[in-house]
């Protein structure tokens, strides 16, 4: 037997949540393509983490307003916290790591501040290690 009306149990009506999933999908499908317009990796990290994170923040709660179970609100506001704390932190440490590895963002729209912040400490640790010199050649 199945259920005829899935959504009769919904916190709100079907077509706000449908709507909500295909806003949470425009969004994150947005994310995409904008990775691939983008002319620098510091313009696509923040594309990519801001608009996955509304998208995916949207689907989350659609998610939750057609089952509110108990469960299901529970685990929606677990993922939503740990969307919110992770997707920021990670698209820093990204954009640290990339401007560590010396790739500069694109210089007409930027005022770089971090310039003198990089101490030599730092820059000497990404420079690679010191090449062995060549063993001497036994016959020629």
């Amino acid at each position: 037997m199945t259920n005829p009306e899935p959504l009769a149990h919904a916190a709100a009506p079907v077509w706000l949540i449908s709507a909500g999933v295909l806003a949470g999908c425009l969004f994150c499908m947005l994310s995409a393509f904008g990775c691939m317009r983008m002319r620098d990796s510091y313009t696509r990290m923040h594309v990519a983490t801001k608009s996955v994170a509304f998208g995916g923040a949207i689907l989350v709660i659609c998610q939750m307003l057609a089952n509110p179970q108990p469960t299901v609100l529970v685990f929606g506001v677990l993922v939503l916290v740990f969307l919110y704390m992770t997707l920021p932190l990670a698209a820093h440490l990204l954009g640290r790591t990339i401007y560590r590895s010396g790739i500069r963002p694109i210089k007409p729209f930027v005022i770089d501040e971090a310039v003198g912040r990089i101490s030599q400490r730092q820059v000497e640790t990404l420079k690679p290690p010191p090449q062995p010199p060549a063993p001497p050649s036994s016959g020629g």
